[in-house]
């Protein structure tokens, strides 16, 4: 996604030894773009709760919309059909929920992206449709600070900091993935979804035990998921984007981005002009929060109605 839409200026998140890897590799590539940043940080480490607006989107995701598919995968090991103590029930079962899985989050963030938020007048974020924001932020009277980045430098980024040959990102094992694509097709690649999960995952291990000799995957299952979790450490000697001296606004902000010449909102005063972003720990409220819908949603096979994008053309 990031070769296409391009990269903030600055990364956030939560303290975490987990999230060193995102602040190093995002830090790299705005030193490359802009050497100016070269003794900086570009990543904030949020605390006290300021990094609210994603743990607030998280949490309505866990609440609304995971629920439904943790029942419909959960039914399968109640009624016998799964155990993952199994390796090679355990493959099956990982070739085919992982792959629907993120389809269906693919299809809920189109459908985000695509609808008109609720109104709200403490907001002083631009209202409306995210993707109309996005491609025109203009008409909302806001500007875009992406960056755009060549793919060699994402190539140089990617072969450091995520080498698509680490064990992390093999779904399952190579052999064991060749040999599901080959009985999956011989079975008219039937469609995954919340209907015909279970039904598909049945289909596809008995098409494996039906084989004349079934490989045995334990060992490769368990060096899949043996392989020693590498530490990350922080990118040593840099400054830290913090409030400062010069900062401009009631709340003192340093704007630390690296734009040359940042543009101007329309109507701004000259005081104003480097009021970008609000990095501050303030702890701020979330939105109401009182609806408790679950999303029981199926996306992968139907198509989703959305709000009238076609001013992005």
């Amino acid at each position: 996604m990031v070769e296409t839409i391009g990269i903030p200026l600055v990364t956030q998140s939560d303290p975490g030894t987990e999230n060193f890897g995102v602040a190093n590799c995002h830090t790299e590539i705005r030193h490359r773009l802009d050497p100016s940043l070269a003794d900086t940080l570009q990543h904030r480490w949020m605390r006290h709760k300021s990094n609210i607006k994603p743990e607030i989107m998280w949490s309505q995701l866990r609440r609304k919309w995971s629920p439904g598919f943790e029942n419909i995968l959960e039914h399968g090991r109640l009624n016998g059909l799964y155990d993952p103590a199994n390796p090679l029930e355990k493959l099956v079962f990982l070739w085919l929920a992982i792959p629907w899985l993120q389809a269906e989050l693919d299809a809920y963030m189109k459908q985000f992206n695509g609808s008109q938020r609720r109104a709200d007048k403490n907001k002083i974020l631009p209202h409306g449709i995210p993707d109309v924001i996005t491609a025109k932020p203009e008409r909302f009277n806001t500007t875009d600070f992406k960056v755009l980045v060549s793919p060699e430098i994402f190539d140089d980024a990617e072969a450091k900091w995520a080498p698509r040959d680490h064990p992390v990102f093999h779904l399952v094992p190579p052999e064991f993935g060749t040999l599901a694509d080959k009985l999956y097709s011989m079975l008219g690649n039937p469609a995954v979804n919340s209907d015909s999960f279970w039904t598909v995952y049945v289909s596809l291990l008995a098409a494996f035990r039906q084989l004349p000799q079934v490989p045995d995957f334990s060992a490769s299952i368990q060096t899949q998921g043996g392989y020693e979790e590498e530490e990350v450490p922080e990118l040593p000697n840099l400054r830290a984007l913090r409030h400062g001296e010069e900062g401009a606004g009631p709340q003192n902000i340093v704007y630390a981005g690296g734009l040359e010449d940042p543009p101007t909102f329309p109507g701004a005063a000259q005081s104003d002009v480097r009021i970008f972003a609000d990095f501050s720990d303030i702890e701020l409220e979330g939105p109401d929060d009182d609806e408790d819908v679950r999303i029981f949603a199926d996306f992968t096979q139907v198509d989703v109605e959305r709000e009238d994008t076609s001013e992005i053309e």
